[in-house]
Formats: structure tokens, sequence, C-alpha cells
């Protein structure tokens, strides 16, 4: 899995503020995006159901830390993961890893 994949992976030393990116921007495209987090602080984004996400799924499916997307409402979809938030669990996430 990789660049080709669409996965991307992020190392305990990289900026937050790039995994809060990629998930803030990949929230808001087709159907979202997951997160894997594992014990040492790895990070990896991956577009919502595709291979690599069931691949990811299958092997890892312990390590999914979370789904984020564009909300339906009664207008149909609007937004998706907001910043802050996302920034606030993901510190969480690296805190307790």
């Amino acid at each position: 899995m990789g660049a080709r994949s669409g996965v991307r992976v992020f190392r305990p030393g990289d900026p937050l503020q790039r995994v809060v990116e990629a998930v803030c921007i990949g929230g808001c495209r087709g159907l979202g995006v997951r997160v894997y987090a594992w014990p040492c602080g790895t990070l990896a984004v991956v577009p919502r159901d595709t291979d690599s996400d069931a691949r990811l799924f299958q092997l890892c499916g312990d390590r999914l830390h979370g789904t984020y997307a564009r909300r339906m409402t009664p207008d149909g979809l609007q937004g998706g993961p907001q910043w802050r938030h996302v920034a606030i669990e993901l510190q969480w996430s690296r805190a307790h890893a």
C-alpha cells in the first residue's frame, strides 16, 4: 500500500497539521476517509470503501480510529470534518498511543 493505493501514512514525528489537512480534505470528497492508528503513533488516512480500505480493515480492523465524511442533512450533503475537531481527536489518539 502507498501513494498508488490512496493510503497516506503519517509517522509519529510528522506534523499533526499535515494529518489533519489530509483528513479534512479527504473527508469532504467522495465517501470520506477512514483513519487507522497504531500504538507507535503512526496514522494512516485512506479513502472510504476502496480496495485499500477493505484490505486495511481486514488486516488491521482493530486499529480503525474513525471515519470522517460530509454529513447528510434534510437539505442534502453538507460540510465536512471540522479542522478543530479532527485536530483534538488526533492529538488525543497520538497521546494515548
